[in-house]
């Protein structure tokens, strides 16, 4: 394996498609296409955030090309993503780059966070021609997280209808653990073998944050006094709560205090927020999470994992307070509705929270 300064994440991310773990029947359909020879003009990856949309995009343009990685493409692969990049004059500059001559058989553009193409329809209907119709081996890949918002509009059903589509699921546990023995073997961890099943629990479904998690574990072994024969499960949880970040603890804060009618605690967490955006994705994994296990009522289930010590610290602080099924509804569908209202929303994701978070507490606290 090749030195690699950028992190675990993308040294082990696989580049082509004989590399990719999981979405077996995917990849299958993929290779007939590469052997047909007459891949088609557009295709949609639709599924839910690190499921692999854009790792599988890169992995079939470099085995399209017959490459070993895709930086080898040398221009034949530009990547955009719609929710910065997704404006009319944005998308001007993508239907330009496709016209490009390419040295290599195609010529591949990734757009990823397609969804976001949705709340501008001019910018959306000025690339639905170029998409059914791009120039000679040129290929467009269209990702989006959520892929249920296309059917939504007549342009969403239009970009749908111009694609062939294929629908990617979470990575299971076996496909996270193949990836860990991938990262052990590669940097020599033999220390961490008796808890990458740990690892994998707690890495909330996701290859990234199973690679950041490894990588963290490294960094720990390795300052220890002595390299250890092996980590324990203890380890892991120490290495957990170091790679928790100020945002994590805002999103329990922020959750606890709507569900203990604190408004106050609310809004002074939502002030230090770092990455607003993001953070309402931590948000929604809180609640979700908090309504899931609710929910099963102690039962176990493969989609119910820990998220770093985001989910563990949020079950601690809301275990004696008075709450039920219906309230972790509301909850969770609020912050849902919050995150579908950026799109097309002027105001800021805080200043939507605070106006949202107060309503929110009133109903679930209403006598």
């Amino acid at each position: 394996m090749e030195k690699d300064t950028n992190g675990f994440h993308r040294k082990y991310r696989p580049h082509t498609l004989s590399r990719v773990i999981g979405h077996e029947e995917l990849v299958t359909r993929l290779n007939g296409i590469i052997k047909s020879g007459k891949p088609p003009s557009s295709l949609f990856f639709g599924g839910p955030t690190s499921s692999g949309k854009t790792t599988l995009a890169r992995a079939f343009a470099a085995s399209l090309n017959g490459v070993k990685n895709i930086d080898q493409l040398q221009g034949a692969f530009t990547q955009f993503n719609a929710s910065a990049e997704g404006n009319k004059d944005n998308v001007r500059e993508w239907i330009k780059i496709s016209r490009y001559k390419s040295s290599f058989p195609y010529r591949v553009i990734c757009i990823d966070e397609a969804q976001a193409l949705l709340s501008n329809k001019q910018a959306a209907d000025a690339w639905l021609l170029p998409l059914e119709e791009p120039p000679n081996r040129t290929i467009w890949i269209v990702c989006s997280m959520e892929p249920q918002r296309f059917a939504t509009t007549e342009t969403g059903r239009a970009i749908l209808n111009r694609c062939q589509q294929f629908n990617l699921t979470p990575h299971n546990s076996s496909d996270l653990l193949k990836q860990a023995k991938r990262i052990m073997k590669g940097e020599k961890m033999d220390y961490a073998e008796n808890i990458l099943k740990a690892v994998v629990r707690n890495c909330n479904g996701e290859m990234r944050t199973l690679a950041n998690l490894m990588e963290a574990l490294a960094q720990y072994a390795n300052g220890l006094p002595k390299l250890p024969k092996k980590l324990s499960k203890e380890d892991v949880t120490t290495v957990i709560s170091t790679t928790q970040s100020n945002d994590d603890a805002l999103a329990v804060r922020v959750i606890v205090g709507v569900l203990s009618g604190q408004y106050k605690s609310v809004v002074k967490a939502l002030l230090d927020v770092a990455e607003p955006f993001t953070f309402i994705t931590k948000l929604q994994w809180c609640a979700s999470h908090l309504l899931r296990t609710a929910a099963l009522e102690g039962a176990k289930h493969s989609q119910i994992k820990f998220w770093s010590k985001m989910n563990q610290d949020l079950e601690k602080q809301t275990k004696d307070l008075e709450i039920n099924l219906g309230k972790l509804a509301m909850v969770n569908e609020s912050i849902v509705n919050v995150k579908g209202e950026l799109m097309s929303h002027a105001s800021s994701a805080i200043e939507l929270l605070e106006a949202r978070m107060y309503r929110l507490m009133k109903a679930i606290h209403a006598k």
